[in-house]
């Protein structure tokens, strides 16, 4: 990749447009970028960077950092960069973001960011730009950065720090997180099993802490000394296997005793309910025979009552068959009833209808009114929309008038701007005309200057016994001397040649001022024009009032236009309305009329028949006992309770007479039960029984407790000795897998006891720091002269710190090798551009092999000694020869001297840099 063309707007020290033209430098060997500290050398860069990729160079420069704060408010910033790449050419174009007024109305807007890209083949690219052009030259911005740029403050650190900030700016170079995450992963991985490690053995120890033994037994000092963690794992799970089986046999014999003793409390259970039993069945006979000779008495109450019962036998057959001859009468309360409903449906009919006549009256009334109406509003509307043309025209008049205030004031807005880009043309021309002239003077006055001392330049190469070539003598006794202040011939003729180039901007300033001057008074007779025509002359400091006054009066004239036509619309859709509705009304009327009619002669009709229905009603009803069928339903009813009332009290008194039957059969069953338990042996000493029976309880729940309690210690033990088991195993297991897990750790993290400390991540890079330092030494050896070769440090000097990256130097004058520390300020700057160089080579060559044809070395040179500095020079000149041209960024003056084709940065008074170029 090669710049070929680089133009620059309101970017950086930049104010104003800032063009370079690579292509005169040549496509190789040495430029020189020089100017003031300060004035914008490196900017250059960034700006190619920027191009290429919409980033700066350096980290710490933001996209929004990069305007120029010289520029004009509203000036475009931006850069456009040509650049051949594999013999084509591509150009980048991009803006940044930047506030700028808005083509309609006052105020500002933000502009937001654009980026371009114009192909070989002529198509140009507006989307996913930096993505295309990292695609073309292989390389994302950082590798660019590496690869394009030596800035010699960040490899002269890089050469002189030590292995554990080198690591983490290889990092960045070689992408070696992945390796640094892989050492991580080992570490919390072996960390978070040590941890599980030590969880497990707290486990083991909480279960030893729940073992189970009675204080008097003779292993509970053994049990207390296994809670405390004071024997060994095994020693205790053979002591809680020991404890369980005592406890097993003392439960098994527990047991035993509970059975005999279960045995003996039934026995005395049976004899002790016996007696109980014999007690309270003499005191149920007692009670029996009492509540028997109170149930003889109430039977015979019961059986009179019934009987009683009996004999309203007859009323109620009566009552049965009066209510079955009022069912059969219900039929005619219902067909009456049915009637009733059938004439009030049609009297409430009858009703509807003449209310409907009634409406259809009003209705023809109200149809008649509106009628008349239509015929009175179709005479007032006979000559709706005719004015509609009129309001036409005056509203393309008013239209036009509208347009015209639009132009006027258009041009009101950008007049200022043209007037300001004059007075900016006319001052650059004023500028260029100065410089022109003080270039002029200067070519002139080292012209004559050079003319001057033409008798001492040659005087300097006169040698003895050669002739002279003006006078031919050998000898030459007084030669001419030249003062110390006298040009050359080449600053006489770069002198020349800015004086030539000033003269061409003067010219191309001039031809810019006189074409805006001519705009601006074309815009200004435009302008004059457009206002005589609408507001009949031109004052410019009431202009924008009168232009404003007449707006709002046009756009009144409008908005009266617009009703006015609207109002016509409407009439005439009206009238055109009127002319169908009035004979839609006229037959509406004739329709009423004729149902009127119609309804008059039904509505008589019908009544006659339902006052006929209505008498023969009333006749009917005068015949029944009962007024209506509600009535009649009320004297079924009452028959119905009657009857029922006299049927639950002869079954009341039936079921009280089985019930008392019943009652006295289950007493005398009750005795006779009594009698026959009676009759066996008497229990003696029911109390000395029941005493001896509490006795044998509380034995056996002493004996229970005791087994429950044995029972929870094996219980506890047996899941001790599981918990304990499975602990363990997995105790075994993980301290298994902690051993080679940390030993793996230790490994990629150099931290191996009693070895050099190297990671794994250092160890890769390692790999990547061999090829540069032979990239790098390949240099070395010809700007020290064969002197010196930089080495990797293989052996630590202890094995305390991270080791693997620390650099080292080999003299060869003497076979030492010694820190790069220890070189002098020259030797570090040489030894960190081919460090640098190398680094470079190496990213290009890790990029897949691509090649850029451009570099840009960045200060450094001031700290050379003059024989160092040649050398370095040389070494460049090499790097240079095959196609690449290399620009050094620098102020020294002894590269000024050494270097013809340059790019001088220089500040201007009223604020920021120029560029000029010198070739």
């Amino acid at each position: 990749m090669r710049p070929l063309k680089l133009t620059m707007q309101a970017f950086g020290p930049y104010a104003g447009k800032e063009e370079i033209d690579f292509e005169r430098l040549g496509t190789s060997g040495l430029y020189l970028i020089t100017g003031d500290t300060g004035a914008g050398k490196t900017t250059i860069f960034d700006a190619i960077t920027y191009a290429l990729y919409g980033e700066a160079s350096g980290p710490n420069r933001e996209p929004s950092m990069l305007r120029s704060k010289y520029a004009d408010e509203f000036a475009e910033p931006g850069v456009e960069l040509t650049f051949l790449y594999n013999g084509k050419a591509y150009t980048v174009r991009r803006k940044m973001e930047h506030q700028r007024r808005k083509i309609r109305g006052a105020g500002t807007t933000t502009a937001p960011a654009e980026a371009e890209l114009e192909l070989p083949e002529g198509r140009t690219e507006k989307k996913d730009v930096t993505k295309k052009i990292t695609e073309i030259l292989g390389v994302n911005r950082d590798q660019f950065c590496q690869i394009a740029m030596i800035a010699q403050g960040d490899f002269l650190k890089i050469l002189l720090e030590e292995t554990a900030d080198r690591r983490k700016h290889f990092r960045e170079i070689f992408r070696t997180h992945i390796y640094r995450d892989f050492q991580e992963k080992l570490k919390s991985d072996a960390q978070a099993v040590d941890a599980e490690r030590k969880q497990q053995r707290s486990s083991v120890q909480i279960h030893l802490k729940r073992i189970a033994c009675p204080e008097n037994d003779p292993m509970a000092l053994d049990a207390e000394k296994a809670r405390n963690g004071e024997m060994l794992t095994e020693q205790a799970t053979e002591l809680i296997r020991r404890i369980t089986e005592k406890d097993t046999a003392l439960q098994q014999r527990i047991a035993g005793e509970e059975e005999t003793l279960e045995k003996q409390i039934g026995e005395l259970n049976r004899i002790i309910g016996k007696a109980e039993s014999q007690r309270k069945a003499k005191a149920e006979k007692e009670t029996a025979l009492r509540e028997l000779e109170a149930g003889r008495a109430l039977h015979k109450t019961l059986e009179e009552a019934l009987e009683k019962e009996k004999a309203r036998t007859p009323e109620t057959e009566q009552k049965n068959a009066k209510l079955a001859l009022l069912l059969d009468e219900m039929q005619e309360y219902v067909n009456l009833d049915r009637k009733e409903k059938e004439i009030a449906e049609a009297e409430k009919k009858q009703a509807e209808k003449i209310r409907a006549t009634e409406q259809l009256k009003q209705s023809k009334e109200q149809l008649q009114q509106e009628a008349n109406d239509l015929r009175a509003e179709q005479t007032v509307l006979d000559q709706a929309g005719d004015h509609s043309a009129e309001w036409l025209v005056e509203q393309e008049r008013a239209q036009k008038t509208q347009e015209a205030i639009n132009a006027l004031k258009a041009d009101l807005e950008t007049l200022p701007g043209i007037r300001r880009r004059c007075a900016q043309a006319q001052e650059a021309y004023r500028r260029a005309k100065e410089y022109a002239e003080q270039r002029r003077q200067e070519a002139e006055e080292k012209r004559r200057a050079f003319n001057d001392e033409q008798a001492g330049i040659l005087a300097e190469q006169l040698e003895d016994g050669k002739p002279c070539p003006v006078c031919g003598s050998v000898h030459h006794p007084r030669r001419a001397v030249k003062s110390e202040n006298a040009p050359d011939e080449a600053a006489v003729k770069r002198a020349e040649r800015e004086a030539r180039e000033a003269q061409k901007q003067e010219t191309d300033a001039s031809g810019k001022a006189g074409a805006e001057g001519t705009k601006l008074g074309m815009a200004e007779n435009e302008l004059r024009r457009k206002a005589e025509e609408l507001i009949g002359g031109y004052d410019e400091k009431t202009i924008a009032a009168q232009v404003s006054g007449k707006e709002a009066e046009t756009a009144e004239r409008l908005r009266e236009i617009q009703a006015a036509l609207e109002t016509e619309k409407r009439r005439k859709a009206l009238r055109e309305k009127l002319k169908k509705a009035i004979p839609e009304k006229e037959a509406k009327l004739k329709e009423i009329g004729e149902a009127l009619e119609k309804a008059g002669l039904d509505d008589a009709k019908e009544q006659s028949r339902i006052d006929a229905e209505r008498k023969t009603l009333h006749e009917q009803r005068a015949k029944m006992r009962y007024p209506d069928r509600q009535a009649a339903e009320a004297a079924a009813t009452l028959l119905r309770q009657e009857i029922t009332e006299r049927k639950r009290a002869l079954d009341a008194a039936e079921k009280a007479l089985n019930d008392c039957a019943k009652t006295m059969s289950e007493l005398k069953g009750r005795i006779d039960q009594a009698e026959t338990l009676l009759k066996e042996d008497e229990v003696r000493d029911p109390e000395g029984k029941t005493a001896e029976r509490d006795e044998l309880i509380r034995k056996k729940n002493e004996a229970g407790q005791c087994k429950a309690e044995v029972g929870i210690r094996i219980s506890t033990n047996q899941a001790v000795l599981e918990g304990i088991k499975e602990a363990y195993e997995k105790l075994t297991a993980l301290e298994r897998k902690w051993q080679w897990m940390t030993a793996l750790s230790d490994t990629a993290n150099g931290a191996l006891k009693g070895k050099q400390r190297v990671m794994f991540e250092t160890w890769i890079q390692m790999a990547f720091f061999d090829r540069i330092l032979r990239r790098a030494n390949v240099h070395l050896m010809q700007m020290s002269g064969g002197k010196y070769d930089l080495k990797r440090r293989e052996n630590a000097e202890d094995n305390r710190g991270q080791s693997g990256l620390d650099l080292d130097v080999i003299d060869h004058t003497n076979g030492s090798v010694r820190s790069v520390k220890t070189l002098s300020g020259g030797e570090s700057f040489i030894a960190s551009l081919c460090l640098a160089l190398g680094l470079s080579e190496e990213i290009q060559m890790s990029a897949g092999g691509i090649r850029l044809d451009t570099m840009f070395v960045d200060e450094g040179f001031g700290s050379l000694d003059e024989d160092t500095l040649q050398q370095a020079m040389r070494a460049l000149n090499s790097l240079s020869e095959t196609n690449r041209l290399i620009g050094i960024i620098s102020h020294v003056a002894e590269l000024r001297r050494a270097i013809d084709r340059q790019i001088v940065v220089k500040k201007v008074r009223s604020g920021g840099s120029t560029v000029e170029m010198g070739v």
